[in-house]
């Protein structure tokens, strides 16, 4: 994604039913969709986008399974 543009399509893997894709947008500023991954157990994961490829990846932190992402 650039924005709201379709650039191209990657794979990134399979990361298993226990992860899901809770948000994405531009988090950093940089004008490249990012993904905010989050597992059953509350971890969550924020994974800097460069197109198709992950450029950086961190965790967000883990309030626990009953805590929900709200996006705006």
């Amino acid at each position: 994604m650039n924005g709201a543009s379709f650039v191209s399509a990657g794979g990134i893997g399979n990361p298993g039913t226990s992860w899901n894709v809770k948000s994405f947008a531009d988090l950093d500023g940089d004008g490249k969709t990012d993904l905010v991954w989050r597992h059953t157990d509350g971890t969550t994961y924020l994974w800097k986008m460069n197109g198709a490829a992950v450029s950086a990846f961190q965790p967000i932190s883990n309030p626990g399974s009953t805590w929900q992402i709200v996006a705006p």
